[in-house]
């Protein structure tokens, strides 16, 4: 039974992924960059270091800096149905 569960959520969670990547493709957005871009959303009110969004999210710290920055140059909006 165990083993049963444990390959239905890694298919669900393989699953997940690529019908993200097919979503945030178009954007020119990966995981990596959606995650961080959300969570700064989530988190607008709050005054965090990069290094503290790097460790919430399980990231590298120049992996985060890179993504804001590219967000930044791009003028990148987060679009209502990821925001969500």
């Amino acid at each position: 039974m165990t083993k049963h569960l444990g390959r239905l959520l890694h298919g669900t969670a393989r699953a997940w992924r690529l019908k993200l990547d097919e979503r945030l493709k178009p954007m020119g957005l990966s995981q990596a960059k959606w995650r961080t871009l959300l969570h700064l959303v989530d988190c607008s009110g709050d005054a965090l270091t990069q290094a503290e969004i790097a460790e919430r999210l399980g990231i590298e710290r120049a992996v985060v800096g890179d993504i804001v920055a590219s967000a930044g140059e791009r003028r990148l909006d987060c679009p209502q149905e990821f925001a969500a």
